[in-house]
């Protein structure tokens, strides 16, 4: 009895709430490690299990060891790579280590430095070690911010299941059989990524779920919110987006023999998951009868596309009929630091008040071209992305106006006294976006913690302008590439402010409501969706 008591008290400690469940394959894998770490035999284990019902898991997926290392506590936080765990307490190599000792219990922890043998990451140590004959390694980084793309496939695939639970009848009230239902078959055997998941699979899903409180509160809300507008009843098929879906395809196939030209997936549909009622799309000549009968679809049934932001549960519908009237009363053009990206186009009028397109380098490249990213008052999620070579769709030319002064060719470098220098190049782009600045100064408004005194003094010579570029190079001790970036990212963006600031009204009508509503995927042959947020 008293064995028996142990392992239950050991048990209850392991499992989120306290009150282990035989019937919940996480919980069972709980009991195991709780039997494991009492010294009861595998031969003892293993036959408990088995009379349980439940399944032995006998290795330890990247997910099930990213949980428990998260769950070690010690300011360790989840993270979007599986490999990886972030050190939020900057906790150092060897009391991780230690942590892993007595977690584990093991005696030997290797530690592989940055970039050295099967240490992927140019950065953060790779520790490794053996349990039961199986190798275990863990990534430890820093502080990092962001959606990556496993934590965002999490969160689209999770959304899919938890749809699929509540549509099949699942009770959300209580978290835990909500998460056991997740690996029903009439649940998961409806959610597709490429193809069918497998319970493994779901088993992944429903750990992550539980274990990210404001994700699976995100979902149920969201979910709620969208079965209120379509009902109840299961599609036959919950499914990731992906380039190859035959409504793709076909929306692909058909512009083109339309247009003549290649089609933005996601400014015709910005879909992050697909709910087919029906088999499969029908046959259509025309992307407008395609179109015609995903709005059609939208009532819950055929094929409905899903946009998804993290928000609180706000469903809305895109392209579902009479198209919105925006009117333009005016556009504040806003820059913040001199040393800082983004130049923000702020939005005034009907339907436009509270929305911004902001334009800067995404990929930190001194090569790269700014793009646009546009937001919403109150919305927790960008409101969609244009490349800038779309606004010569509303008025050429100014995309070329903007290259001329992007590159990082703009500076040489002495690597001996880390100093920067205008190039025989860089002396011409510094005039180019000189002039442009004087016909901006006038018209702009500061984001918060910018000053224009900054701007004036960049730009009254090119001695004042580079002693400006090296004095806060050496105090932000800034890499010579990520200079380049930053200012080749400043000049585009002045010379696009100068530009847009400029325009007649009516040209800012065509040219900032078109790219307005080509980022948020409302053009003319823009597809119909449900966007929750």
């Amino acid at each position: 009895m008293k064995l028996i008591q142990d392992i239950l008290e050991e048990w209850s400690i392991r499992v989120s709430n306290g009150m282990p469940n035989p019937k919940n394959p996480l919980h069972v894998v709980k009991l195991k490690e709780s039997m494991k770490y009492l010294n009861i035999p595998e031969m003892v284990i293993d036959r408990l299990v088995n009379n349980l019902g439940g399944n032995i898991i006998t290795e330890i997926t990247k997910r099930d060891l990213q949980t428990r290392i998260v769950s070690m506590g010690s300011g360790l936080g989840s993270h979007s790579n599986l490999a990886r765990v972030k050190n939020d307490n900057d906790l150092s190599d060897s009391d991780f280590i230690k942590l892993i000792k007595k977690e584990f219990d093991v005696d030997k922890v290797d530690t592989i430095k940055p970039g050295s043998g099967e240490n992927k990451s140019a950065k953060f140590p790779l520790f490794k070690w053996n349990v039961d004959g199986q190798d275990l390694s863990i990534t430890l980084a820093g502080k990092v911010t962001g959606r990556g793309t496993a934590q965002t496939k999490d969160q689209e695939m999770s959304f899919l299941l938890v749809l699929s639970a509540l549509q099949h009848g699942a009770n959300p009230n209580n978290k835990e059989e909500f998460i056991s239902t997740l690996l029903d078959s009439n649940v998961y055997g409806r959610v597709y990524d490429g193809g069918k998941i497998s319970k493994k699979d779901a088993l992944g899903l429903a750990a992550w779920l539980e274990n990210n409180d404001d994700w699976y509160n995100s979902h149920i809300k969201q979910c709620q919110g969208f079965i209120s507008k379509i009902g109840n009843k299961q599609a036959k098929k919950y499914v990731k987006d992906d380039s190859k879906l035959d409504v793709n395809i076909m929306a692909r196939n058909l512009y083109k023999n339309e247009y003549n030209s290649n089609l933005d997936l996601d400014k015709w549909n910005p879909a992050d998951v697909w709910l087919y009622y029906d088999t499969s799309v029908p046959k259509f000549n025309k992307l407008a009868d395609l179109n015609n009968y995903l709005l059609d679809s939208l009532g819950g049934k055929g094929v409905i596309g899903i946009s998804l932001k993290k928000g609180t549960g706000s469903v809305s519908i895109i392209n579902g009929g009479k198209k919105k009237t925006y009117e333009i009363k005016k556009i504040d053009t806003k820059l913040g630091k001199f040393f800082s990206q983004n130049v923000y186009f702020e939005y005034f009028g009907e339907n436009l008040t509270g929305l911004s397109l902001a334009f800067r380098i995404f990929q930190g490249s001194s090569e790269e071209l700014i793009r646009g990213e546009g937001s919403a008052k109150g919305a927790l999620a960008v409101q969609g992305k244009v490349k800038l070579a779309v606004i010569d769709s509303f008025k050429s030319g100014i995309t070329t106006q903007v290259k001329k002064v992007l590159g990082g060719d703009t500076f040489d470098f002495d690597k001996k006294t880390k100093e920067f220098s205008l190039s025989r190049k860089g002396v011409t782009k510094y005039k180019l976006v000189q002039k442009a600045y004087r016909r901006l100064k006038s018209k702009m408004t500061m984001a918060k913690g910018g000053n224009k005194k900054e701007y004036d003094d960049a730009f009254k010579n090119d001695k004042t302008f580079i002693d400006m570029v090296n004095k806060w190079a050496k105090s932000s001790g800034v890499a010579e590439n990520k200079v380049k970036a930053l200012i080749s990212s400043r000049f585009q963006t002045i010379v696009l402010g100068s530009i847009i600031s400029n325009l007649s009204k009516k040209e800012l009508e065509e040219v900032m409501i078109g790219m307005l509503k080509y980022g948020k995927s409302e053009s003319d042959w823009s597809s119909a969706h449900f966007k929750l947020q």
